[in-house]
């Protein structure tokens, strides 16, 4: 039986070859603010588009270095993006009721995400490699595989160009999060 992992809903044309993503032009160049405070609820975001809510993010690399690299999903209504960003500085500050984090974010490239159901995963593997720089999108996966290889779209978040780059499937996989479930 499949199981659809997160389902949300987007569109884009698909292709096999690998190409660098198309930009989406409003975003790139982006410069908006993730201000996480603990005597707030939720992450307050600065200057993002209107309407525009965010679905979570990963960073890509390491995470110790001056201006990390991150790849995070965005919603505007029914569209889904996935965004390559640099965080230009995180600014910890110590509160009596934990810690405030304070993110300044560039946005660096931006693509629209596939319609349809459909999850992302990283962590995954090339040619029995770790790749940090790769995410993949499907659509279902199978609780009884301990491994997903089959995907709608492969990206690489190149750390070295600063973009994003639609690669061939072939050689991916990744661990399956509901195997066992």
């Amino acid at each position: 039986m499949r199981l659809p992992i997160f389902p949300i809903v987007a569109s884009i044309l698909m292709s096999t070859l690998p190409v660098v993503a198309q930009v989406i032009l409003p975003f790139v160049g982006l410069r908006y603010e993730a201000i996480s405070d603990p005597d707030l609820e939720t992450l307050v975001y600065k200057n993002l588009p209107a309407g525009m809510v965010s679905e979570g993010g990963s960073i890509v690399g390491e995470v110790d270095i001056p201006q990390p690299l991150a790849v995070s999903w965005y919603r505007l209504g029914d569209v889904h993006y996935m965004w390559f960003e640099k965080i230009l500085s995180n600014v910890i500050t110590e509160r009596p009721k934990g810690l405030k984090n304070h993110q300044t974010i560039l946005v660096l490239d931006a693509v629209q995400l596939p319609g349809g159901e459909f999850y992302l995963l990283r962590g995954c593997e090339r040619n029995g490699e770790q790749d940090p720089e790769i995410f993949v999108i499907g659509d279902t996966t199978d609780p009884d595989s301990e491994w997903v290889t089959e995907f709608k779209q492969v990206w690489r978040a190149n750390r070295q160009t600063e973009k994003l780059e639609k690669i061939s499937p072939v050689g991916i996989r990744c661990e399956n999060p509901v195997w066992g479930i």
